[in-house]
């Protein structure tokens, strides 16, 4: 009788399938790999939105440089009284000029609102200013009102058939505090905020030094401390904090051109506050930098 033959599971066999210490392995092989590549992503829309804020900046920057070479010729409507010095007509022509600049390039309410100290009349772009921001249903506040005196001034520029604001996308446009008054957005959805004078600022436009770089609308210099000055126009950047000084606390503030000593002086300086454009610490981490706003002053070199 042949013996029978006991069947036993070949020991060579393979396994199929994975363990579960396997499967555990893989998956975090897997979520790493995922984390790597949204880390990677986002990096690339930060630079994506970084290099449109710059783009946006550079070209109101050359909007706004049309209107601001404008003031090397412009005529101003003040008069001279006979036999007056060359230098005392060169003083009646600067702070006409920077009257005009602050009536017609404004960067607060008060430019806007206020009356003209050294001009006869408000100039027509004013008067016009004015009108907009007294519309029904407007409500101006102060919170973004250099934003929103750019939005004013670009509206006003022409180019061609068209405003400086046809340049811009509507999502570019919006009333973040809802004032009524619309702002010029960046990429992160904050208003690009705008200073015509911020003598604090030192960049390549701009060393402050009234004596190498004197002021160009001054050219007899009738003010001796007057350096030249270069438009800020600037957006919080990544971290959304305007890392800017716009404007001075009670009792020295808020700062009205209008009412400085001489008026429309733009190095005025209060006695407890610095000049307008210091750096300042917006989130109180110890750090006075502005480095992270994405500013003209470094695009446009």
């Amino acid at each position: 009788m042949t013996p029978r033959t006991v069947s036993r599971p070949d020991s060579r066999r393979r396994r199929s399938g994975f363990t579960i210490p396997e499967l555990l392995v893989v998956i975090l092989i897997i979520v790493i790999l995922a984390g790597v590549a949204l880390a990677a992503l986002g990096a690339v829309q930060q630079e994506a939105r970084e290099q449109r804020a710059r783009t946006q900046i550079m070209h109101l920057n050359a909007l706004l440089m049309t209107r601001w070479e404008s003031y090397r010729t412009r005529p101003v409507p003040v008069r001279v009284p006979p036999g007056s010095s060359p230098q005392n007509a060169a003083v009646l022509r600067l702070n006409a000029i920077r009257e005009l600049m602050r009536t017609e390039m404004p960067d607060r309410i008060s430019d806007v609102m206020d009356g003209t100290v050294v001009l006869p009349n408000p100039p027509a772009l004013q008067l016009g200013y004015r009108r907009r921001a007294t519309l029904p249903g407007v409500s101006w506040t102060a919170q973004f009102q250099g934003a929103e005196c750019l939005y004013l001034i670009i509206g006003a520029i022409r180019v061609g058939d068209k405003t400086g604001l046809d340049h811009f996308q509507t999502s570019e446009i919006g009333d973040v505090d809802g004032d009524g008054m619309p702002e010029i957005l960046d990429p992160w959805g904050n208003p690009i905020e705008f200073l015509r004078w911020a003598p604090a600022v030192r960049s390549p436009l701009q060393d402050g030094d009234p004596v190498e770089s004197h002021d160009p609308f001054d050219p007899l210099q009738s003010d001796a401390n007057a350096f030249a000055l270069h438009p800020l126009v600037y957006s919080a950047g990544p971290d959304k904090l305007y890392d800017v000084v716009t404007d001075y606390p009670a009792p020295d503030g808020p700062l009205r051109y209008a009412t400085t000593v001489p008026p429309n002086y733009p190095y005025y300086t209060p006695p407890s506050g610095p000049q307008i454009g210091t750096a300042m610490d917006a989130n109180g981490d110890g750090r006075l930098s502005y480095s992270d706003n994405i500013h003209n002053h470094l695009l446009a070199e």
